[in-house]
Parts: structure tokens; C-alpha cells; sequence
């Protein structure tokens, strides 16, 4: 139930994008090419607002954030756009660029999870295809379904009887890629620094040690959390724990 859920929530999402997101884009990218950034950026989360899920609001508002100065807001919405869709070049390119604001010398890649290897085996459809496909697929079942009741030709009832079962497979594993699809835009292993400067900390309190400051736009991995810090790791495995309110989650 919570998977078929999960479909129609997001047709409902595409439905609304569809309605409300043009006249927001339009000004957004009006204000962009005026230089107005501190507007586009306003017009552009209103945008996300209505399609939380769309890699090119996330390139455009991370765009707006880079010509505003704001590197970690900057670098967390090109990581985005980059999470939703790998094969974005646009977004990758203007990545490095704003990387390059990093004043951390500290670098390096975290490794590829299964998750997100799974996630791009099945990237070349968004989560709203596959969701439209799981349906599609499941009418037919039902079409195949008619056919082998109604009609009684040995012939049509044998084909209707494999058909069902290869449209019910179908169904099946396009409801199972869209729960995963959805399930890892929502999951967050990752996150960027988007103060400053932060102190990254032995233990999750205020009093502890200092292990090393880090600087906005720095690319974190989450290992544990508490109600108010989160443990991360950096690209050179060293641990400590920072406040949540001082990272935006990916």
C-alpha cells in the first residue's frame, strides 16, 4: 500500500509542476538575467517548493546562489541536481567551479554506496516515469486479464494468461524501482557545510576537543546522529561530530 502510495503522490507532484511552476521559472529567470540574485533565489525555492525533485530548479537556484557569493548553498544545490540526475553535465561542470571556493585542503571522493549504484542502473527514467510505467503496466494486466475471461479461444486465453503474468512482473518490479528511486532522493548520506566555519568536535557537545574547522561548501558523509549533532566522516576518515543546523543534508 505504502509503494502504490508513493506513485500517485508523485503523479500528483507532476500534475502540480505542471500548473504552477511555469509563471515561477519565468520570473525567476527574469530576475536571474537582471542580475537580481536575491530574488531569483526567492523565486527559485518557491519553484522547489512545487517540484522538490527537479534537477534543473536545483542547477538554477544553486546558479543563483554561486552569483550571490553563498558557496555552501551554492555547491548544495549543484550536489542535488547531481543526486537526482548523475548524467547532468551542466550541474557537474559548475560544481567544480564553485569547488574551487573551498578553502579546506583536504581532498578527495567518498566511495559509490550500492544504493546509489543501484540508483543509477535505473536513472535512465525519472521517478515519475517509473511510477506512470507501474500503472501503465498494471492496467494491462487487468486488459489481459478481460481478454482471458471473455474470450474463449485456446489461443487467446493462453497468450492473455502468459501476457498477465509478464505485465504483472512489470508492475511489480516498476513499483519496487520507484519505492528505491524515491526512497534514495529522500535518503541523506551526504551533506555540505553552509556556515562559514565549523569546528568539527571529539564528542557531540560544545566542550569537546576541536579536531579541525571546516569551511563552508565542504562535502561531508553522515555516519550517526543525535536529536542535535550529526557524526560525519571526511574524505580522509577522520570522525567527529558537528551540529545539525550548521549542515544541509543531501
Amino acid at each position: 500500500m505504502r509503494a502504490w502510495t508513493i506513485v500517485f503522490v508523485w503523479i500528483l507532484s507532476a500534475s502540480l509542476w505542471a500548473q504552477k511552476a511555469p509563471s515561477v521559472v519565468d520570473h525567476a529567470l527574469q530576475a536571474y538575467e537582471a542580475k537580481e540574485y536575491s530574488t531569483a533565489i526567492d523565486l527559485w525555492k518557491k519553484a522547489l517548493e512545487i517540484a522538490p525533485n527537479n534537477a534543473d530548479i536545483h542547477y538554477n537556484l544553486a546558479n543563483a546562489y554561486y552569483q550571490n557569493r553563498q558557496a555552501g548553498w551554492s555547491i548544495y544545490h549543484y550536489e542535488k541536481a547531481l543526486k537526482i540526475n548523475p548524467d547532468f553535465k551542466e550541474a557537474q561542470v559548475n560544481l567544480e567551479y564553485a569547488n574551487k571556493l573551498i578553502i579546506d585542503p583536504i581532498k578527495g571522493n567518498f566511495a559509490i554506496s550500492q544504493d546509489e549504484m543501484f540508483f543509477r542502473l535505473f536513472d535512465f527514467f525519472t521517478v515519475n516515469t517509473w511510477a506512470i510505467s507501474s500503472i501503465i503496466a498494471s492496467l494491462l494486466v487487468l486488459v489481459a486479464f478481460i481478454v482471458y475471461f471473455f474470450y474463449k479461444n485456446t489461443i487467446s486465453q493462453r497468450v492473455s494468461f502468459s501476457l498477465i503474468f509478464v505485465f504483472l512482473t512489470c508492475t511489480i518490479l516498476s513499483v519496487c524501482i520507484t519505492f528505491h528511486q524515491k526512497k534514495f532522493l529522500e535518503k541523506s548520506r551526504f551533506a555540505i557545510v553552509i556556515n562559514k566555519e565549523i569546528e568539527l568536535k571529539e564528542q557531540p557537545r560544545e566542550s569537546s576537543k576541536t579536531i579541525v574547522k571546516l569551511h563552508e561548501g565542504f562535502k561531508v558523509a553522515i555516519d550517526d546522529r543525535s536529536e542535535q549533532w550529526l557524526q560525519i566522516r571526511l574524505v580522509n576518515d577522520t570522525i567527529g561530530w558537528v551540529k545539525k543546523a550548521e549542515l544541509k543534508e543531501l
